[in-house]
């Protein structure tokens, strides 16, 4: 985990860990980063950040629901919404669709969701679906491939500005992990 806490070299920019599939270890994360759920809010856009584990087949849990319906609650229906979660949200994906994602989404539906960010699904896809920008990444470990063949490891950069949001994926090469 130290070494996850480093970002890339080139990064000048806020970022923020969720834990992923392979982060279970009880305790390990949040020692190194802090809650599995949190809010963060950046330049008066609001981040719900969701710990989606286990995922793929279980649902989030009835308290992980609550909490969003909790900061949802406390945030202003015009405020920037992205909800970010390791399993994809993403109506299309290829692979590893939340469950009850349907559900997860509708609890926003009230709100400005801009986005909605994963990873899990080792691959680059992007899609708008009514308005909402979602995405997963390539993988970035030195260990795993990219589920969809492609060679490119990286990282996504995410550019809010005057209530729009754009992505932009940043390869890294080896030496930079």
């Amino acid at each position: 985990m130290p070494r996850a806490k480093r970002p890339p070299p080139r990064l000048q920019r806020p970022w923020q860990p969720l834990r992923g599939n392979h982060d279970l270890t009880p305790g390990v994360f949040g020692r190194e980063f802090g809650a599995l759920n949190r809010t963060v809010i950046c330049a008066g856009w609001k981040l719900l950040l969701v710990d989606s584990n286990p995922g793929d087949n279980p649902p989030l849990a009835a308290e992980q629901l609550d909490w969003i319906r909790e900061q949802l609650k406390a945030t202003d229906a015009n405020t920037p919404l992205v909800l970010c979660t390791h399993h994809p949200l993403m109506p299309h994906t290829k692979s590893s669709l939340l469950a009850g994602a349907d559900q997860v989404l509708a609890l926003c539906k009230e709100h400005n969701l801009k986005a909605a960010l994963a990873g899990h699904y080792h691959g680059n896809q992007e899609e708008i679906a009514d308005g909402v920008l979602f995405t997963t990444t390539a993988c970035l470990s030195t260990t795993r491939s990219n589920f969809d063949g492609s060679p490119a490891k990286g990282y996504r950069l995410f550019h809010c500005r005057n209530g729009e949001i754009v992505t932009e994926f940043v390869p890294v090469q080896e030496r930079d992990r």
